[in-house]
């Protein structure tokens, strides 16, 4: 955490690189409450019997929670591309959702796909809203909330197999927005 003001910096969770044994680096994403109280992030945890814990197959999210500075786990085994996204706006009671990504192979998260979970801000109300049963998984990718409108309902955006979809929090319906295949990223302004 950096003190704009000050320049000071403070460390809020000690990570556990992660030994890729490829040409690529796994660097944490991160995603601020709407309330900027807390900050969602994975970590890397080490494997109990591994010599290294760097090659440690074991990733968690985790809140850090600012006002204490403490840090802790509350979904564990999401794999290494949980891309948490809080939604930006908050609802009845002060509540807001976490979306994040889960593992389908959790201890072959760099190869597997994911789900996509939706849950509330402690970690409860845990619910897969996509793929259904029976589909093959989504890429890993950062899924995007709609603008903050201050009203209900939230919307959430993502790629499964190269089209847009959009997930409405009220129904919970789920609606496929393009069909020919062509969308690999995404931006919500």
């Amino acid at each position: 955490l950096v003190d704009l003001e000050t320049g000071q910096t403070s460390v809020l969770l000690d990570l556990l690189p992660l030994q890729t044994r490829g040409d690529w680096a796994w660097a944490p994403e991160i995603s601020w409450a709407p309330d900027q109280q807390i900050i969602y992030t994975p970590s890397h945890i080490p494997m109990s019997g591994l010599a290294n814990p760097e090659a440690s197959p074991l990733f968690n999210l985790n809140a850090v929670i600012l006002e204490s500075q403490a840090a802790f786990p509350i979904v564990s085994q999401t794999g290494m591309f949980a891309y948490p996204a809080a939604s930006p706006d908050t609802l009845p009671g002060d509540r807001y959702l976490v979306a994040y990504l889960k593992a389908i192979l959790p201890e072959q998260s760099d190869i597997s796909r994911y789900q996509l979970v939706l849950m509330d801000r402690d970690g409860s109300n845990q619910i897969i809203i996509y793929p259904p049963d029976g589909m093959p998984g989504l890429e890993p990718q950062q899924v995007v909330w709609a603008p903050s409108t201050g009203d209900d309902p939230l919307w959430l955006a993502f790629v499964y197999q190269g089209n847009l979809f959009i997930y409405e929090n009220n129904s919970g319906e789920i609606r496929q927005v393009t069909g020919d295949g062509l969308i690999d990223r995404i931006d919500w302004k």
